[in-house]
């Protein structure tokens, strides 16, 4: 059994320290470091102040951002002085006259005349067309026959409508006297004397058209004689006929020559007009078509029997080209004086009318009518010269010029104020009139 109460051993305790408060920190003192807490003292490397030595990185900024734009102006102002350019609008001074003049030209013009251009163009065209005529008609067949003599050497004389009959009676007449030559002998045999001749049906109708077939001439009483003169078809015999035909009026040939007449001007007109060079003038009706002359023995003429009209036609075309300059300086000599038609050109000589009075086909005489636009003559050239070499009163430079009613420089751009230099980049607009 364990005893209830221990024995208590008491520890021999330190004396205490008195405590010492610690003294306040004055502000901004540090506190000693221990010695623990010392480190070893360490070099230190002197920092320099780049600020002393350079303007601040704010105000460096600023002088770049000024550079740049400065090289910037200048830069823009260099394009703008190749790039830059204007339109000079001017209104010339002008005049409206109303023309009636009479001009003429040639290919080798006379005096006073104006040289022409002739242009010429052929063209053929062929039709037919069912005659419309009818007409009764009674015809007798006919062909060609050869007569024989082998009777004797003596010649023998047939008169007009002697007969000639072919083996199934009908009779066939000739239409004019003729001689039979006789016989010859060559070579020691004797030739048969022979002659050409037409005959004619003795009646008309179809019934008298035959094939090749020997004729008799029963004229002759003496046998001998008959057998020994006699006929042999050389073609066949046609054209008998009793009753109605077709036959050719005047009207169906009027109509298919105004038919073909037509197509061929269609033709020649179109073909005529292009090309043309630039510089001419070459008005619609400065053309002249020229139809060749009707006739000839083979053209259809009206009352001819026929199935078929058969027409040909051809045309040459005539066109008359005169250059633009010289048709506006013959008319400004006859409407202006001396010393100002040299200064004025006719601008709408295209749309003045053309009226042929006479010609040939190397020559003409015409009348020109209209409102015609006359503008004063400018020197585009010698004026952007000037603006060149006088930058900057372009007004006086306007008033130099009569030819020049008003005048206006357009720039681009727009802000932009100076002329160039370089006349390329200068461009004149003229501004015309439409009316008076």
């Amino acid at each position: 059994m364990k005893p209830l109460i221990r024995d208590i051993i008491v520890k021999n305790k330190q004396p205490e320290q008195p405590k010492i408060k610690p003294e306040k920190e004055k502000i901004g003192q540090k506190k000693p470091a221990s010695r623990l807490e010392e480190k070893p003292p360490r070099f230190k490397i002197p920092r320099l102040k780049f600020s002393k030595l350079f303007l601040p990185l704010s105000k460096l900024k600023l002088a770049a951002g000024i550079i740049i734009f400065v090289i910037f102006c200048l830069f823009g102002i260099i394009l703008l002085g190749k790039f830059s350019s204007i339109t000079v609008e001017i209104t010339p001074r002008q005049e409206f006259i109303e023309i009636d003049a009479p001009l003429s030209g040639g290919v080798e013009p006379l005096k006073d005349e104006l040289a022409a251009e002739v242009m010429s163009i052929s063209r053929s065209e062929k039709g037919s067309i069912r005659p419309t005529g009818l007409k009764q008609i009674s015809r007798r067949a006919s062909g060609q026959i050869m007569i024989y003599n082998t009777y004797s050497s003596d010649s023998q004389i047939l008169v007009k409508n002697t007969r000639f009959e072919a083996p199934d009676g009908k009779i066939y007449l000739i239409d004019k006297t003729l001689t039979i030559p006789g016989t010859n002998v060559i070579e020691g045999k004797v030739v048969a004397g022979e002659i050409e001749a037409t005959v004619f049906a003795d009646e008309p109708g179809e019934n008298y058209n035959a094939d090749l077939v020997d004729f008799i001439i029963p004229g002759f009483q003496n046998s001998v004689k008959r057998e020994k003169f006699y006929g042999r078809a050389k073609t066949k015999m046609e054209g008998g006929f009793v009753g109605e035909v077709s036959v050719i009026n005047e009207s169906d040939i009027a109509s298919l020559q105004s038919s073909l007449r037509e197509k061929i001007k269609e033709h020649l007109f179109k073909t005529g007009v292009n090309p043309k060079p630039e510089e001419f003038l070459f008005y619609d009706n400065a053309k002249q078509i020229v139809f060749s002359a009707e006739g000839g023995k083979d053209r259809p003429k009206p009352g001819d029997e026929s199935g078929l009209l058969e027409l040909e036609e051809s045309a040459v075309l005539y066109g008359f080209l005169f250059k633009k300059t010289d048709i506006s300086e013959a008319l400004a000599e006859k409407y202006f004086e001396p010393e100002i038609a040299s200064q004025v050109e006719l601008i709408n000589s295209e749309k003045l009318d053309f009226e042929i009075k006479k010609f040939t086909p190397t020559s003409v005489s015409f009348r020109i009518k209209g409102s015609a636009h006359f503008v004063r003559k400018l020197d585009e050239n010698q004026l952007k010269n000037d603006l060149a070499l006088q930058r900057k009163n372009t007004e006086g430079i306007f008033q130099k010029y009569p030819a020049i009613e008003k005048a206006r420089v357009v720039f681009k751009p727009n802000w932009w104020r100076f002329v160039p230099k370089k006349t390329e980049r200068m461009s004149i607009l003229l501004i015309l009139k439409t009316a008076p």
